[in-house]
């Protein structure tokens, strides 16, 4: 072989581990355990609303992408979404029967991604009831 094929052969070859790698990090690099991790902050579905309802931008500042446990009354269940308090939309990891069942008082745990302030609801993702 020559110098030439070598460096070809050399150049593809670390380009396909840099490819994988780096498609690795993007696809599972932020993945977290939001079950396992510490609440950031504990309060109710009414506080948290009337805190975004307030200042939006401050509220948002202290609570997006942060690991929160919600307290409030589910007031509907679809496929795998939960509403609290018609304001608070989580999008459960796995939703049971028996723990998710409409005007039962529950704590929710879960990441916050967003609040749509035209409906004055919160997102939350990756949630799991306690």
């Amino acid at each position: 072989m020559t110098n030439k094929t070598k460096l070809i052969i050399v150049f593809i070859a670390l380009s396909v581990v840099l490819g994988y790698f780096s498609f690795n990090y993007i696809m599972y690099g932020g993945a977290r355990d939001i079950q396992k991790e510490e609440s950031a902050y504990n309060v109710s579905s009414k506080a948290i609303i009337e805190e975004f309802s307030k200042n939006t931008n401050a509220a948002t500042k202290k609570y997006i992408d942060k690991s929160i446990e919600i307290k409030g009354v589910i007031t509907s269940v679809n496929d795998s979404l939960v509403s609290i308090d018609e304001s608070v939309i989580c999008k459960m990891k796995e939703i049971s029967k028996s723990s998710s069942t409409v005007g039962k008082s529950v704590s929710v745990k879960g990441r916050i991604i967003g609040f749509d302030d035209l409906m004055e609801e919160i997102k939350l993702d990756e949630c799991v009831i306690n």
